[in-house]
């Protein structure tokens, strides 16, 4: 599934520099992994290389990935609404990591369980908060999102991927029923994208900052 999207990332993760230390910190003390943006990053390279299912499930924010998929694939608007209430199946997230997986090693011979996570950063979005994950070397650093829910650190897509995808976006967002047919996935997306959206922003120059696409495609979701 080598879309634009997916290329995103993986150009992403082309360019980090590869060690081999990439999980010399995670046995620190007893807490689950995901109480640190850290420890959430290395669980996900580790459970996207080892094909874990459970943890993909457990340790991706599944609104992004819903979202992720829909504007890939073209899903209908009835059918994204489901994965955002009820939730992605199983074959699903299996299917696109293995893919995502698959299409990386192919392309550079590289594990994505080497990838060395170095720090983080945290942050609020109004009230939602984020951390912004340092992978690779200072020399050539790369950058993956997370989210906290309650206190639980899970990999944000949609921040992670970016500005490369405000035009799938707004293009996606103009395909949803006007009026109260498509309220509710209105309101759903723009919960999920908003914010990951303004959390990018916030760390560009001012120069560089994508306020109006942002805005713009903010209106297009109101409830």
């Amino acid at each position: 599934m080598a879309t634009l999207v997916w290329m995103k990332v993986l150009r992403m993760l082309v360019v980090m520099t590869v060690l081999a230390a990439a999980c010399s910190e995670s046995g620190r003390d007893n807490k689950p992994a995901s109480t640190y943006p850290t420890g959430t990053v290395r669980e996900w390279l580790l459970a996207v290389s080892g094909r874990d299912v459970p943890k993909l499930v457990d340790i991706v924010d599944q609104d992004s990935l819903a979202i992720i998929l829909a504007i890939e694939n073209g899903i209908p608007a009835e059918d994204i609404e489901i994965m955002l209430v009820q939730g992605i199946s199983e074959e699903t997230v299996a299917d696109y990591w293995v893919s995502f997986a698959g299409g990386f090693g192919t392309h550079t011979g590289l594990a994505l369980d080497s990838v060395t996570v170095r720090g983080f950063e945290q942050f609020a979005i109004d009230e939602t908060l984020f951390a912004h994950v340092e992978v690779g070397d200072e020399l050539d650093p790369g950058t993956v999102f997370t989210r906290s829910y309650d206190g639980t650190w899970r990999i944000d897509l949609v921040a992670t991927f970016g500005e490369a995808l405000l035009p799938l976006l707004e293009a996606f967002a103009r395909g949803i029923p006007a009026g109260d047919d498509g309220k509710r996935l209105r309101r759903e997306v723009r919960e999920a994208v908003i914010p990951a959206l303004l959390a990018v922003d916030s760390l560009k120059p001012a120069a560089d900052r994508l306020g109006t696409e942002i805005g713009r495609l903010s209106v297009l979701l109101q409830p």
